[in-house]
């Protein structure tokens, strides 16, 4: 599944509208569980936070709108999609 597919299956699948297989990958990471730290290059109203999880990836969330969902990548998906940030392609 490419990087822009399984972040729309992760957006569906934690707004409840998902298939039910992707439900398992929202199981152990919650905004009221989750270790959230805002990234380094996040500057005012551009800020973004990260967390770990070892059973899901790497969640992410708007700070400004820390309540709402956040986003859910697999570790390779992550990794995919810092590689693109870095190399200037997004």
């Amino acid at each position: 599944m490419d990087l822009p597919t399984q972040a729309r299956a992760h957006r569906l699948a934690a707004s409840g509208r998902g298939p039910a297989g992707d439900e398992r990958a929202h199981a152990g990471l919650t905004p009221s569980t989750a270790r959230f730290r805002k990234s380094s290059y996040s500057f005012r109203e551009n800020c973004v936070e990260v967390a770990n999880d070892p059973r899901t990836g790497v969640a992410v969330r708007d700070s400004a709108h820390a309540a709402a969902a956040h986003l859910t990548f697999a570790r390779p998906a992550w990794t995919a999609l810092l590689g693109l940030v870095k190399a200037g392609r997004l």
